[in-house]
C-alpha cells in the first residue's frame, strides 16, 4: 500500500487540472480557427459580360494584412485556400487600370467550381 501525503494529493490533483485545462483550451483554439476554403474571381470588361483572361489577383486580409496571391483556374484568378474573412482584393493585368474591391469570404456558401467574387476592369 502507497500511502501518500495531503500536499502531494493536492499537487495531483492541481497538475491533472491544469493539464485537462491546457487540453481543452487548445481543443478550443484550433476549433476556434476560422475555415479556409477556395476562391475564384470572375473578371470582365466594366458593363459587359466579355471575360477579362490571365488577370493577377491579390487578396489582403483585414484584420492580419496576411497577403495572398491567387494562381490562375480556367484563366481566371484563384485562391486556393484563403481564410474567411474581410479582404482587399486588387487585380491587375496590362491595358487595364488596376481594379480594388472590398469583400468579405464565406466558406459557409462555398461550392467547387463557383466563383465567389465577380469584379469588372476598366
Amino acid at each position: 500500500m502507497i500511502i501518500m501525503s495531503a500536499q502531494y494529493r493536492i499537487n495531483i490533483v492541481f497538475v491533472s487540472g491544469l493539464l485537462i485545462l491546457i487540453g481543452m483550451l487548445g481543443a478550443g483554439e484550433v476549433n476556434g480557427q476560422n475555415q479556409k476554403c477556395s476562391a475564384g474571381v470572375l473578371v470582365t470588361v466594366s458593363g459587359t459580360d466579355v471575360e477579362v483572361s490571365n488577370v493577377k489577383a491579390m487578396a489582403v486580409n483585414d484584420v492580419t494584412k496576411k497577403i495572398y496571391t491567387s494562381v490562375l483556374k480556367k484563366d481566371m484568378p484563384y485562391f486556393a485556400s484563403l481564410p474567411e474573412g474581410d479582404y482587399k482584393i486588387t487585380l491587375s493585368k496590362p491595358g487595364f487600370k488596376h481594379s480594388l474591391m472590398q469583400s468579405y469570404h464565406d466558406c459557409t456558401y462555398f461550392k467547387e467550381g463557383v466563383f465567389e467574387w465577380s469584379a469588372e476592369m476598366y
